[in-house]
């Protein structure tokens, strides 16, 4: 019986042994996994890469984006995206940004084909972005929605992803989801995102915030030749009477 209970202890302490051992051991695999992955990437300060083999090709959409977004430049963002895509012709989001600033339809049908054919060439990031507009293209609206939401979940606050969902939103006639993206991105100095926000509060008839961004689009950008005076149908909306006395000087 002493020999029983002996060996039973000696079992004991090999098996306590035994675990300290898987322990230590699940620890080292523990610590050397955490070393290798690569801390979760904060979506308050995310920013949608941008691949390109080419440094030339990524600072002139960059610097087209700028001119679109901040300057309200189109024609110009145009002809630099153009020069983007033959520095590059892989640059799969340079063909994804010209197909939905283009303002020729042909160029717009032609370079999201070829932003979907490179797209192989990106992060699957920049590959979602294609793939909710090409489902977008191909009239698949709920499979282009989940990928737009996919998208904004981990680049709430990046302008241009911004941009592209509430300009998006704003073309299905889904105001107020724009208007919430755009609140919810903090994003207060693009004078690009600020005219666009501007219809889609006249669009749900909060007009006091509509003109609000008129003035500020006005106050970033005073000598812009776009701006116009509100249309007899947003005056229509607010209420107002069509005559020059009563349009207060705004422009927008």
């Amino acid at each position: 019986m002493i020999r029983k209970i002996t060996i039973f202890r000696m079992s004991v302490g090999r098996m306590i042994a035994f675990l300290a051992g898987i322990g230590l051991l699940l620890a080292a695999v523990a610590g050397v996994a955490q070393q290798s992955v690569s801390p979760q990437t904060n979506p308050l300060t995310a920013a949608l890469p941008l691949t390109t083999k080419s440094p030339e090709a990524r600072r002139l959409v960059e610097e087209a984006l700028t001119l679109y977004l901040d300057r309200v430049e189109q024609e110009q963002s145009i002809q630099i995206l153009r020069k983007a895509v033959q520095v590059d012709p892989d640059f799969a989001m340079g063909h994804e940004f010209l197909a939905q600033i283009s303002l020729d339809s042909a160029e717009q049908v032609g370079e999201q084909e070829k932003a979907f054919a490179t797209r192989n060439h990106a992060t699957s990031s920049e590959q979602m972005v294609i793939e909710w507009y090409q489902d977008a293209a191909d009239h698949k609206l709920i499979s282009a929605i989940t990928k737009m939401n996919d998208v904004l979940k981990q680049y709430p606050r990046d302008k241009w992803v911004v941009w592209m969902s509430t300009w998006w939103l704003q073309t299905q006639a889904q105001y107020e989801r724009s208007i919430a993206v755009y609140e919810g991105s903090g994003i207060t100095d693009s004078p690009g995102l600020i005219n666009n926000m501007g219809y889609n509060y006249a669009s749900i008839r909060q007009f006091d915030k509509a003109f609000a961004m008129m003035d500020k689009y006005v106050a970033a950008i005073p000598n812009d030749s776009n701006r116009r005076i509100p249309t007899p149908k947003f005056c229509a909306w607010r209420g107002d009477s069509i005559s020059p006395s009563n349009t207060t000087g705004r422009r927008w």
